[in-house]
């Protein structure tokens, strides 16, 4: 009974003190959200006999950060993201028929710097800038591609207490991918949540 009440006291204490972030700070995060796979659905070089239909360049993303806030405007953070999965489709082929192209799947990791400018007590935008290192997987060949880019992104974030804090981002983490997977433009639009401890 005692933990429940401790639980309850810190929730209260957490909702009941509004203020900007604080100076220096840890925190983790989760986000949710849409991947988008510009070109995944890329076909120039297939033969016009052969049709492919069904591909998708979109899927939903899950990712996990943490951070650390230097002072109110600096911070750095690390975190890694499935990036979702999205069917490349089906191919009809003249005397073989309909085949199952399978998925394709993103997942990386991302440290990047970051900055946030206050533009009231709880609402500030925000900015960052690093490296993503970025991994395209296919589901029924064997076969994937590592990229590490630059990646940047830019959000807005609303804080509802000392603690907690909601947040909302678009991010570009370059192009994945090569010769043989082919390549793709990973662009990230995400929700999620901070918790401050």
């Amino acid at each position: 009974m005692r933990n429940y009440a401790k639980l309850f006291l810190y929730i209260l204490l957490c909702y009941t003190t509004v203020s900007q972030a604080s100076a220096e700070s840890l925190y983790i995060a989760i986000d949710v959200g849409q991947t988008s796979a510009s070109k995944a659905c890329y076909t120039d070089g297939i033969p016009g006999s052969i049709t492919v239909t069904g591909c998708k360049e979109k899927a939903t993303l899950f990712r996990v950060s943490g951070g650390y806030q230097f002072d109110p405007l600096w911070g750095a953070e690390i975190s890694y993201g499935d990036y979702g999965k999205g069917k490349l489709g089906t191919a009809t082929v003249p005397g073989l028929g309909v085949i199952n192209l399978g998925d394709w799947q993103f997942i990386g990791f991302e440290i990047a710097g970051t900055a946030t400018f206050p533009y009231s007590d709880a609402f500030s935008l925000t900015g960052k800038i690093g490296f993503a290192q970025t991994t395209i997987k296919f589901t029924r060949i064997s076969m994937s591609a590592t990229s590490t880019n630059l990646a940047y992104g830019i959000g807005a974030q609303y804080t509802l207490s000392h603690c907690i804090a909601i947040r909302a981002q678009f991010e570009n983490l370059g192009v994945v991918g090569d010769n043989n997977t082919g390549t793709a433009k990973l662009v990230l639009l995400s929700a999620g949540i901070i918790s401050r401890f």
